[in-house]
């Protein structure tokens, strides 16, 4: 029973991250990739397979 509620509560603290990250809107989350830059990685990654 107590690991249900570990994990149910582990479950609430990483949402309340991922919340309070996007509304604090600093430097928590990286800015993304724009498409040149996205591009390049996909191709890298699939010349690593």
């Amino acid at each position: 029973m107590l690991a249900l509620y570990m994990s149910g509560f582990l479950a609430f603290l990483s949402t309340a991250v991922f919340v309070v990250g996007y509304v604090s809107n600093n430097s928590l989350f990286p800015e993304p990739l724009t498409l040149e830059e996205e591009s390049e990685c996909l191709e890298r990654y699939m010349r690593r397979r």
